[in-house]
């Protein structure tokens, strides 16, 4: 899966990004300097798709839209 959404972190801390994984479902991933997508951490994760996600103004919270069954709900 390629990177999708991709946007610095609230909190400086790097660019974060939502990652496709091989059974549908995604991860969110935070990629500290120098960018390296192989040493990213994953922030959160899901089996179904994630549409969006955000992050509240300290970056410590992460709201995302998860399609289930061709309904979308948001996750905390």
């Amino acid at each position: 899966g390629g990177l999708r959404a991709l946007a610095w972190h609230p909190a400086g801390a790097g660019l974060t990004y939502l990652k496709r994984l091989p059974g549908g479902g995604d991860q969110v991933v935070l990629l500290a300097a120098p960018f390296d997508t192989a040493r990213g951490t994953v922030l959160a994760g899901s089996e179904d798709p994630i549409a969006s996600a955000a992050f509240d103004r300290a970056g410590r919270r992460l709201f995302a839209t998860v399609t289930r069954s061709g309904r979308r709900a948001l996750a905390y």
